[in-house]
């Protein structure tokens, strides 16, 4: 059963009827960090990934790689799955259109999520992501 993260200070049981129950809508107490899994699936084009494993008692790794959409059959087609604490960028290569699946195990909703500004399109990796993956 969902949430697979529980504060400290309270049970599972307690902090199940507090989301559910309670507050179903107070969103702000749902804790993506440490529950959102994303899965993608890319069907057209060809994007680059970044993924930062930035997880406590983790050491920070950092991997970059390339994907090719279903219309590009190779060796490179593959589905993403991302775990709470991992951080991710994705940018288009060439000039194809991207078409990606994309799911998560917890209901999207933006103003919640932890963004890196959307400058990551831009073509030289922005300063801010320089700066996150050199520390």
């Amino acid at each position: 059963m969902h949430p697979p993260s529980i504060p400290s200070d309270t049970t599972a049981e307690k902090w199940l009827r507090r989301l559910f129950m309670r507050g179903p809508q107070n969103y702000s107490l749902r804790r993506y960090d440490d529950e959102q899994w994303d899965v993608m699936f890319f069907l057209q084009g060809r994007v680059e990934m970044i993924l930062c494993d930035v997880r406590a008692g983790f050491s920070k790794r950092i991997m970059r790689f390339f994907i090719d959409g279903d219309n590009h059959h190779s060796n490179n087609n593959v589905g993403v799955v991302v775990p709470p604490g991992v951080a991710h960028a994705i940018r288009v290569e060439g000039s194809e259109d991207v078409i990606m699946v994309y799911g998560t195990s917890t209901i999207f909703t933006p103003e919640f999520e932890g963004r890196i500004a959307s400058e990551i399109e831009t073509t030289a990796f922005p300063e801010s992501w320089e700066k996150f993956l050199s520390l």
